[in-house]
């Protein structure tokens, strides 16, 4: 676990410390020196492929440099940077390769988790390269780039992870297409064109050609946003042009060219760095769509258990609360959280010193990490 001090009056972290629990959060050790005493670090990265590989970057502000860890953060050995990472992207599969994303608009990469770094391309647009999908693309090691060309307009490319010169850039779309539309999920890719003064948005299935997508008559898509491409087939939200806190979710068929109305209206709101949030509830087809909370625990993390419920002889709606037991149910300890949309809260806390958490790695085989 990472936390960081930071410090109002120069508006800055001047202080990180690094955490480790071996015994599922019942206690810490501080690994400062491990790292370096005066190293301030920025972010904890692991490794989707392999949960004992974990990354640290430090304050680009004060030196750049990352720290790998390859035994679940018990040692840590440290390398210098020539440039300062804005963000990284690990391959789905093979657990070395990472693409990292600078300051500069510059893509790196590197096929030795971190040690060494080599420029695939510079001019990159920010979030928008993608690592190739087995079974889709032609080769594992194909990057999926939006690179800004002049005139404020961006081109979509491949091209190998260590062979991104001229010769080696292939033009999926032959065209140019508008800055911060390429999206590659699954077996579609999506983009949008500038035609006539509007935008007009394209999709390829399995890699083919790019066709415009289809929108019921009447359709004047003001925003379009790609909720999900599981079960084979596109949802998408679209804002109509009369519409402001709202969208539209559209479901496509497998090839995700023509797309039917699946329910109007959706409450939408913004989130940092220009996301869209739309709230969406799944019933399912049960009659009653309430039901009690379930008991909650995971194979990875053998004895925990998080539970919902009242102390005393029996079950009431008042007096809620949430436990954690580390030791399969002999002991259980109060978690305080807040059940008033945050206007109140009480903590539970692992230490009477102040502490902000700014990350957390999760257990072994665990994909979701969800917290405020």
């Amino acid at each position: 676990m990472l936390t960081k001090y930071y410090d109002f009056n120069s508006g800055r972290v001047t202080e990180s410390s690094l955490w480790r629990s071996t015994d599922y959060g019942t206690t810490y050790e501080k690994l400062n020196e491990k790292v370096g005493p005066k190293t301030i670090l920025s972010y904890l990265y692991v490794s989707p492929n392999n949960k004992r590989k974990i990354m640290l970057l430090t304050d680009p502000e004060v030196e750049s440099s990352l720290l790998i860890s390859l035994d679940e953060g018990a040692t840590y050995q440290k390398h210098s940077l020539a440039f300062d990472i804005l963000s990284l992207l690990f391959h789905p599969e093979q657990e070395d390769w990472i693409l990292a994303y600078s300051h500069d608009q510059k893509l790196y990469v590197s096929v030795e988790f971190g040690k060494r770094w080599q420029l695939v391309h510079d001019g990159v647009i920010p979030n928008r390269f993608y690592w190739s999908r087995m079974g889709l693309d032609k080769e594992q090691g194909m990057i999926h780039l939006e690179i800004s060309v002049s005139d404020g307009r961006s081109q979509y490319i491949t091209c190998k992870l260590q062979n991104c010169s001229d010769g080696n850039k292939a033009k999926p779309f032959p065209g140019f297409i508008i800055p911060n539309s390429l999206v590659v999920q699954d077996e579609y890719v999506f983009i949008q064109v500038p035609v006539g003064g509007q935008s007009v948005h394209y999709v390829s299935y399995k890699r083919n050609a790019f066709y415009p997508m289809k929108l019921p008559k009447y359709t004047l898509p003001k925003d379009l946003q790609i909720i999900s491409t599981d079960d084979n087939q596109v949802v998408a939200a679209i804002q109509d042009w009369h519409q402001n806190d709202s969208y539209n979710l559209y479901m496509s068929e497998s090839r995700g060219l023509f797309f039917t109305l699946m329910l109007e209206n959706a409450v939408s709101s913004g989130g940092p760095e220009g996301n869209i949030m739309i709230d969406l509830y799944e019933v399912g087809s049960d009659e009653n769509p309430y039901t009690s909370g379930n008991i909650v625990s995971k194979d990875s993390a053998p004895g925990v258990i998080i539970a919902s419920g009242v102390v005393g002889p029996e079950l009431t709606s008042n007096n809620v609360s949430i436990f954690i037991t580390s030791d399969a149910g002999n002991s259980w300890r109060e978690v305080q959280l807040s059940f008033d949309e945050g206007r109140n809260w009480d903590k539970y806390s692992f230490t009477s010193s102040p502490l902000y958490v700014d990350g957390v790695l999760g257990e072994p085989g665990e994909d979701t990490l969800i917290m405020t």
